[in-house]
């Protein structure tokens, strides 16, 4: 299980102190994203529920007005799911706790809008998402059930890694 923190307006070293005080698995992921391992951390603390909030309330002091320079709260989301990836698309695109139950993140994640995709993709490869914007694909879903082998033989692994994450 992997966990996601999304806090846009956050230190990135806050996040990474963060993420650090629950794993030594962190990625820093790109600004103001940090993915770390949550594997484990049910002996220490308990449901994945019970992770979620201890990561919350960490979060929530870390987080509130204890960054430098920072007044007030400091908006974050958190997102918990098997798949790493999942979980950033959630963070990322949902507010607030998100958590995916394994094998649910198609149902989670269906209903996002395509451009979301475009976090994982680099500059030169985004006109694949005009183009599917073109055909008439709008969600995560409704690229999911595209068939495979022609979206695939059309846009090589960039298109496979696509497909994947829809």
């Amino acid at each position: 299980m992997f966990a996601c923190l999304y806090a846009p307006s956050a230190s990135q070293r806050s996040l990474l102190a963060l993420a650090s005080s629950f794993s030594p698995l962190v990625e820093d992921t790109s600004p103001g994203v940090v993915v770390f391992s949550i594997v484990g951390l049910s002996k220490l603390i308990g449901t994945v529920d019970q992770i979620a909030s201890a990561i919350a309330r960490a979060g929530a002091e870390m987080l509130a007005g204890k960054i430098e320079g920072a007044k007030g709260k400091v908006p974050a989301n958190l997102a918990i799911s098997a798949d790493p990836d999942a979980a950033v698309i959630a963070a990322r695109h949902k507010g607030g706790l998100t958590m995916i139950a394994p094998g649910k993140e198609a149902n989670q994640l269906s209903g996002l809008p395509l451009h979301v995709l475009g976090d994982f993709l680099a500059d030169a490869d985004v006109q694949i998402l005009d183009t599917l914007d073109r055909w008439g694909i709008k969600t995560l879903g409704e690229m999911a059930e595209l068939p495979p082998l022609g979206f695939i033989a059309r846009f090589g692994e960039t298109g496979e890694r696509l497909l994947r994450l829809a």
